[in-house]
């Protein structure tokens, strides 16, 4: 290396080991979700098409990311793309269907693990995940 060179250091392109079993559990998060609701949307009722699983509380809240009890089937349309009814777009209604649907001791509860911080064991999510699909697939 001549004087005065910058040493450059090559970009990453391999995920961490956290971060490739966080992702891991991501999908096999998503999995569940979609399979314990039998791919229907668990607000509107579609069966087909593309299904999503969404976090009912928010997927940054680490410890709660992979809880299956955080998770909702639901189509596109009630994911994102209805301006009038969509758990991105029109939160309150989603809210308030949600309130109805869990029932107020379930989100109470939610609300109370939300705001504790327990760091997230990414392995035994995934154990937790993949024995949780065995059951579900029977």
């Amino acid at each position: 290396m001549k004087r005065g060179q910058i040493k450059r250091t090559p970009f990453r392109t391999k995920q961490t080991a956290q971060r490739s079993l966080k992702k891991q559990a991501d999908i096999l998060w998503s999995q569940v979700i979609r399979l314990r609701a039998k791919n229907t949307c668990e607000w509107c009722g579609r069966q087909s098409g593309v299904m999503n699983a969404h976090h009912l509380f928010n997927r940054s809240i680490l410890h709660m990311r992979h809880n299956p009890e955080n998770g909702m089937c639901l189509c596109v349309r009630c994911h994102v793309w209805d301006s009038r009814h969509s758990a991105h777009q029109t939160p309150e209604l989603f809210g308030q269907f949600l309130f109805k649907e869990k029932g107020h001791e379930w989100y109470y509860k939610m609300i109370a693990d939300s705001q504790r911080y327990q760091k997230p064991d990414y392995n035994m999510e995934i154990l937790y995940l993949k024995d949780l699909l065995k059951h579900l697939r029977g």
